[in-house]
């Protein structure tokens, strides 16, 4: 059974809820969904592509030049551990996740993977409309949960990129204010 991690209370609005069937309104809340789900994998694409570049500027300043302040190295490694530990987030972003198999009242593409077009076939005519509809609204219930933790390891990424960028131009300052420079 699909089981929320923690409750909401939804308050219908009663005149749009009579005019639009239930499985339409869960078929465009599943597409919401996918559509937060691909914005997010997109988010951390950026993330990626960012922290790496600021990365490959930290690596490049430090082997550029020989002897920096004591500060700076300092920031500069701080910022670079930073960046790292961001871009393993925002990797673990994009990483597949696969639920378990068998789950009751799921129907996902992976439910079928080993399946043939007859099993498929033969698997929806035996269920009911209502059936479907449960099954239906466990998915939306998974894929929301997906989503909600794709945009919480986002908003860890973001923070570490911001604190990663703060160490970079605090290792600038502090190459520029040394008398070596």
């Amino acid at each position: 059974m699909c089981r929320p991690q923690y409750r909401r209370t939804l308050v219908p609005d009663t005149a749009q809820s009579s005019a639009v069937p239930l499985d339409a309104r869960l078929h465009a809340l599943g597409e919401e969904i996918f559509s937060e789900i691909r914005r997010a994998d997109s988010k951390a694409g950026a993330c990626c592509a960012t922290s790496l570049a600021a990365l490959a500027t930290v690596a490049a300043v430090v082997s550029a030049r020989s002897s920096l302040p004591l500060a700076a190295t300092v920031a500069l490694g701080v910022a670079g551990s930073v960046l790292i530990l961001s871009t393993a987030l925002a990797t673990a972003v994009l990483r597949p996740r696969l639920r378990p198999f068998h789950r009751p009242y799921s129907l996902a593409f992976l439910d079928f993977s080993d399946a043939t077009p007859a099993e498929v076939l033969d698997t929806f005519r035996r269920l009911s409309a209502e059936d479907l509809l449960r099954a239906d609204s466990c998915r939306i219930a998974e894929l929301s949960r997906l989503a909600e933790q794709k945009f919480v390891l986002l908003r860890h990424v973001t923070s570490l990129m911001y604190l990663g960028l703060l160490c970079g131009a605090v290792a600038a300052a502090a190459a520029a204010a040394s008398p070596l420079a």
